[in-house]
């Protein structure tokens, strides 16, 4: 969702919050604040971290949005600003202190009304797996794997976000999906 792709009344919304509307503010993130957990959770692993993590994002987009570049990408800035913060955190202290987790209906398309209970049971198992598997994944692989495949995010907006070359965002998603896929044959899960 690009701001050229934003109605006129959310670049308006937009404008205030850069003025500092603290309202106008809530109603931007609440555009994006769902998909800004979900990226946090698959970063982290667990709902605490996530949680955390979110938190974090959502004072440091507050504290510097007054600095938005207009002519760029919100989306992809609110997304720099989420990977900034988690690879920073790994850098320190982070570790993965549990394998909690929640449901990804709402990211990954796997659920449809109309399956039988017995299909829509496999498809949450799978859904376990993937998510335990990509945190088995190097920190660098997950994050470009999570904003191609599961995000959806074009190559361009991962090396934006990233702040890594277009070529190194490529070889990054192929190696990540060569591993998520070795994992996943080892514990014997066929996707």
């Amino acid at each position: 969702m690009s701001n050229e792709s934003l109605s006129k009344e959310n670049v308006l919304i937009l404008q205030k919050a850069k003025s500092g509307d603290i309202n106008a503010f809530e109603k931007l993130i609440a555009l994006y604040q769902e998909k800004i957990y979900n990226l946090a959770h698959y970063l982290t692993g667990n709902e605490p971290d996530a949680r955390d993590l979110t938190q974090d994002a959502l004072l440091k987009i507050f504290t510097n949005l007054k600095d938005f570049n207009e002519n760029s990408s919100f989306f992809t800035w609110a997304w720099r600003i989420v990977n900034n913060l988690f690879v920073d955190k790994c850098r320190l202290t982070y570790t993965k202190t549990s394998f909690q987790t929640v449901s990804i209906d709402s990211i990954l398309p796997l659920k449809d009304n109309n399956k039988q209970p017995e299909q829509e049971a496999e498809n949450n198992i799978l859904q376990n797996q993937i998510e335990q598997a990509l945190l088995e994944i190097p920190i660098d692989f997950r994050i470009t794997v999570i904003l191609s495949d599961i995000e959806g995010f074009s190559y361009e907006d991962i090396s934006e976000i990233t702040k890594v070359s277009l070529g190194t965002v490529k070889s990054r998603i192929n190696r990540g999906r060569k591993f998520l896929k070795e994992i996943l044959e080892k514990k014997g899960t066929f996707i």
